[in-house]
C-alpha cells in the first residue's frame, strides 16, 4: 500500500507559513489526501488549520454549491489520476458569510526529489470582483488577471499575431521592467525595450510547446528562461509567456552544478561541440554507494554536505565539462574521452576522503557515443545508469562502460524475470552441490547447495546471469525457496537410500525476508520432508550484515532458537567485519577465498589470527577458496576446522559429487563422529609452542596433524621420522591412557615428562574430546632437557 508523504517538519513549517493561499494534495490509494494548508488559505478561509484541513481531507465538498460541486469534483479526480493542469471557478459557502464565496483555483503538479507527485492548488476570492450585471467572459477573465498577479511565477500575455502586450504582471515586470509606459497595442519589443524589434514577431510561435527556452535574445547578457503555451484571452488568441532567471530553473541550488533539465537542454549542443573538434564524447553517470544509510547514520545536514563536496569533486576533476546533479545522490557528466579513465580513477580517491569516518565510494557508469549515432540523450544517460548499476556492489570496480555484453545482460535479465516461475515448474533449476571436508578427519562433513538453470532456450545458466537479475527484480526469494525445498527432498531420499546424510548450508538474501516469511518456509518445508534442523546451515554474507538490518538481526534469533545454524560467509571481503562480529551471534565464519588466492606469509599469518581469534571467541571456521594439498595442510596445522574449494570437489549434481568423493576415498563422517570433531574443534587452539594432534581410538593412538614447530623439536632430538616416534608413544599406550584418565580428573588438563632416548621432553596434554572408545587429546612441547632426570617423574620413570 502506497504511503503518504511525508516533509521534513522544518521544510513543512515553512510552507505551512506561507502567505499565499495554498493546499498541497496527494493522490494515494484511490484518494485525494490533504498534506498541508497555507497560513494564507486559512486566513482566506477564516479557519483554523485543523478545521480546515478536517474539511478538506474528510468532507471537500460539502459547503460547495450544488450546481459546481459534481463539476469540481470531476475536474479534480481528472487533475489527480490524468495530470495537465487545474483550472476551475466555482462557489462555496463559509462561515463568515450568508453569501456564497466565488473562488477561483489553479493547480498543477510537481515532483518531489523522492519522485513522489503532489498537487499543488492556488486559491482566490474574487467575490468582489464580480458584480450581477458582468457576463461570464468578464467574470472568468477578471478573475484570471487577479490570479496572474497574485502569482509569483512571472506571467506575460501577448497577441499571437503581433506581439501585442495584452497583460503583465509584476512578478514578470520585476523580472523584465518596461522601458515606457503601457499603451493599447504596444509591442512586447518596443514595451520592454523601446523598440518594435521587426523580424521578432514570430519568437514566440517558433519555441511555444517545447517546454523550457534559455532566451539569450530576450535580455543579452543575463539569459532568461521562458516556457510559452497557447491560450485564450479576452475572446483573442494569445501566447502565455512564463519567464523565471535562469539560476531558478536550471541551477541545482545545494551544489551550485546546472539540474537535469538544463543537462538534457544542453548536452546535445556540448556533444556537437566535442564531435566538431575531432574528440569522441561520452556521457557518465555517477552515484554515491548507500548515500540513504549515511543520512540515516549522519542525518540530512551531513548528507546534503556530502552531496555538495562530491560536485566540487567532479568539478575539479572534469574542469570545464557539462557537470549536473540529476536528482538525489545521481550526477552527469558529458566530456571527451581524452584522459577519461585517468579522471575517474583520479575522482574515486578524491571521493573517498570526504569523510573522516566513512569510506565515501562513487561509482561511474559510461556510455560512449559513436560518431553518426542520433543523439537521444535520455536513452543515453539511462545506458550510462545501467552501466553504473551493474557494479554498485562490486568493491574492485569504479566504473563501467555500456557494452555488448550489457546489453546482452538486459536481454538475459528480462528472459530471467520472465520466466522464473516456469523453470522452477519445469524442472530447470537444479541444486549443485559442493563438499564441504574436515580437516582432522578428511571426511565429508557437508555441501554447500549452488542453483544452477538449464534454460530450455537458453541452455546452461551460471549463477552469475541469473542471481543478480532476481535480486534486482525482488524475486529472488522465489530462487531460494525452490533451493531450499530440493534441499530437504534430497535430505529425505538420503536416508530412504539408506545413506548418510551431512548439512547442506544455502544462503540468504535481505530480500527473502522482504518479500516473503522465510523463516516460516523454511520450517513447513522441514517438516513436511522430515529434516532436523542441525542438517540446514544458513548462510549470510558479510555485505548483508553491513547495514546493521534489524530484520537480519530478529532472522538470525529466529533461526537459532529453532535449532538451525547460522554462518557468516565471505569473512573478510567487507570493511567492517569485527563490527558484524560484535552485533551479531554466528556459529561458524566462512574465511573468504581472497585470502587463499594469493597465499604468501602475509595471507597466512592473516588467516591463522582469524582463526585463532574465532576460536578465543567460540565461533568454528571454515575456509574457501582450497585449491591445493599445501594450502589444506596449512589450514589444519592452524587449526581450521573445515574446507571447501575445487581441490576436493567442484559444485556439482549430487550423483556425480559423490561419485568424485568415492574417487577420492572420501565418505560422509556420521553424526556422531561430527559431533566429536566439532566439539574438539574450539579447543584446538594454535599457538607458538610445538604441539601435535592425536587420536586414541582404543586400541593405538595416531597423530592427526601437528604444526611446524612440533616437527622442528623432534628433528632438535635427532628424530626425523614421525613413524618412529609415533612406534615408540604405542609401546606406552597404558601410560598414555592413564595420563588421559588424570586429565579428566583435572579438568582435561595434566603435564608430564615423556623420555625418548636420552632426552626428557616436559608436555602438556589437554583432552579436546572423548566418544565411547576415541579420544583425541592435544600434545604440546613445553620444553627439552638433556641428561638424567629424577626418578619421581611420573613419564619418566614409566618411560624408561
Amino acid at each position: 500500500m502506497e504511503e503518504l508523504y511525508q516533509f521534513r517538519p522544518s521544510d513543512r513549517k515553512v510552507y505551512e507559513e506561507a502567505v499565499i493561499p495554498f493546499a498541497v494534495y496527494q493522490y494515494c490509494n484511490g484518494k485525494i489526501h490533504v498534506l498541508f494548508v497555507t497560513r494564507g488559505l486559512c486566513e482566506l478561509t477564516r479557519m483554523s488549520r485543523e478545521e480546515l484541513m478536517d474539511r478538506l481531507e474528510n468532507d471537500m465538498y460539502a459547503n460547495v454549491h450544488p450546481q459546481d460541486a459534481y463539476v469540481i469534483a470531476q475536474a479534480s479526480l481528472r487533475f489527480a489520476t490524468e495530470g495537465g493542469e487545474y483550472d476551475v471557478v466555482y462557489r462555496e459557502k463559509f462561515s463568515f458569510s450568508e453569501e456564497y464565496q466565488v473562488l477561483h483555483a489553479v493547480g498543477a503538479h510537481v515532483r518531489t526529489p523522492e519522485g513522489t507527485v503532489l498537487g499543488v492548488v492556488r486559491y482566490n476570492n474574487i467575490t468582489r470582483a464580480i458584480t450581477s450585471t458582468e457576463n461570464v467572459k468578464k467574470v472568468f477573465n477578471s478573475s484570471l488577471e487577479d490570479f496572474y498577479n497574485l502569482d509569483p511565477q512571472a506571467t506575460c500575455i501577448v497577441t499571437r499575431d503581433r506581439s501585442q502586450v495584452l497583460y503583465a504582471n509584476i512578478a514578470f515586470t520585476q523580472i523584465l521592467p518596461p522601458v515606457k509606459g503601457y499603451d493599447s497595442g504596444v509591442n512586447f519589443w518596443e514595451y520592454f525595450f523601446g523598440k518594435k524589434s521587426p523580424g521578432k514577431e514570430g519568437y514566440f510561435r517558433s519555441v511555444c510547446g517545447k517546454g523550457p527556452q534559455i532566451a539569450t535574445e530576450i535580455a543579452a547578457g543575463r539569459p532568461i528562461v521562458l516556457n510559452v503555451r497557447e491560450a485564450v484571452w479576452a475572446g483573442e488568441e494569445a501566447f502565455v509567456i512564463r519567464a523565471d532567471e535562469l539560476d531558478n530553473v536550471y541551477i541545482d541550488q545545494l551544489t551550485g552544478l546546472v539540474n537535469q533539465a538544463y543537462f538534457e537542454l544542453k548536452a546535445g549542443e556540448r556533444i556537437a561541440i566535442l564531435r566538431g573538434s575531432g574528440e569522441i564524447p561520452v556521457c557518465l553517470f555517477y552515484d554515491i554507494n548507500e548515500m540513504k544509510l549515511y543520512n540515516a547514520k549522519n542525518g540530512f545536514q551531513d548528507g546534503d554536505e556530502l552531496l555538495r563536496r562530491v560536485g566540487e569533486v567532479l568539478r575539479k576533476v572534469y574542469g570545464d565539462a557539462l557537470i549536473a546533479r540529476l536528482s538525489d545522490d545521481h550526477y552527469a557528466i558529458v566530456t571527451s574521452e581524452n584522459g577519461l579513465e585517468d579522471k575517474m580513477m583520479s575522482a574515486a580517491p578524491m571521493a573517498a576522503q570526504l569523510d573522516r569516518v566513512v569510506k565515501i565510494v562513487i561509482k561511474a557508469g559510461v556510455r560512449r557515443i559513436l560518431p553518426d549515432e542520433e543523439i537521444d540523450i535520455s536513452m543515453i544517460l539511462d545506458q550510462a545508469k545501467t552501466a553504473c548499476d551493474l557494479i554498485h556492489g562490486d568493491v574492485t570496480r569504479t566504473y563501467q562502460y555500456y557494452d555488448a555484453e550489457i546489453e546482452r545482460t538486459l536481454q538475459d535479465r528480462k528472459y530471467i524475470v520472465d520466466h522464473i516461475d516456469d523453470a522452477i515448474a519445469n524442472g530447470e533449476i537444479e541444486v549443485f552441490y559442493q563438499p564441504q571436508i574436515r580437516t582432522l578427519s578428511r571426511e565429508l562433513c557437508g555441501f554447500e547447495a549452488l542453483a544452477r538453470w538449464h534454460s530450455a532456450e537458453l541452455g546452461f545458466l551460471p549463477p552469475y546471469r541469473f542471481i543478480p537479475a532476481l535480486e534486482r527484480s525482488h524475486l529472488i526469494h522465489r530462487l531460494d525457496c525452490e533451493v531450499i525445498r530440493q534441499i530437504c527432498c534430497r535430505y529425505q531420499a538420503t536416508v530412504r537410500e539408506g545413506g548418510t546424510p551431512v548439512p547442506v548450508s544455502f544462503n540468504l538474501s535481505r530480500l527473502d525476508f522482504q518479500m516473503c516469511d522465510m523463516f516460516r518456509f523454511i520450517l513447513e518445508t522441514t517438516d513436511q520432508y522430515g529434516v532436523p534442523h542441525e542438517m540446514l546451515h544458513v548462510e549470510i554474507t558479510e555485505t548483508l550484515l553491513a547495514s546493521n538490518d534489524e530484520i537480519i538481526r530478529e532472522a538470525i534469533q529466529k533461526f537459532h532458537g529453532a535449532g538451525f545454524q547460522v554462518r557468516m560467509d565471505d569473512f573478510g571481503s567487507g570493511y567492517s567485519s569485527l563490527n558484524v562480529l560484535k552485533d551479531y551471534d554466528f556459529d561458524q565464519l566462512k574465511i573468504d577465498m581472497v585470502f587463499l588466492s594469493k597465499f604468501n606469509e602475509r595471507s597466512r599469518r592473516i588467516i591463522e589470527s582469524i582463526v585463532q581469534m574465532a576460536k578465543y571467541i567460540g565461533i568454528h571456521t571454515l575456509a574457501e577458496g582450497v585449491e591445493t594439498e599445501e594450502q589444506f595442510e596449512f589450514l589444519n596445522r592452524i587449526g581450521c576446522e573445515e574446507v571447501q574449494g575445487y581441490y576436493f570437489g567442484r559444485p556439482m549434481p549430487y550423483e556425480e559429487i559423490m561419485e568424485h568423493l568415492r574417487e577420492l576415498g572420501i565418505g560422509p563422517e556420521s553424526r556422531e563422529d561430527a559431533e566429536y570433531l566439532t566439539g574438539a574443534g574450539l579447543r584446538m587452539v594454535h599457538n607458538e609452542e610445538a604441539y601435535a594432534i592425536m587420536e586414541d581410538d582404543g586400541i593405538k593412538f595416531r597423530y592427526v596433524t601437528m604444526n611446524d614447530e612440533y616437527l622442528i623439536a623432534l628433528r632438535d632430538i635427532g628424530e626425523h621420522s614421525i613413524d618412529s616416534v609415533l612406534a615408540r608413544i604405542n609401546q606406552y599406550t597404558n601410560t598414555f591412557r592413564e595420563l588421559i584418565r588424570k586429565a579428566e580428573e583435572n579438568g582435561g588438563k595434566t603435564n608430564f615428562t615423556f623420555r625418548h632416548r636420552e632426552y626428557y621432553l616436559g608436555i602438556a596434554l589437554q583432552i579436546l574430546n572423548r566418544r565411547k572408545n576415541k579420544t583425541l587429546v592435544k600434545l604440546t612441547m613445553s620444553g627439552t632437557v638433556f641428561g638424567k632426570m629424577t626418578r619421581d617423574v611420573v613419564g619418566a620413570e614409566e618411560g624408561a
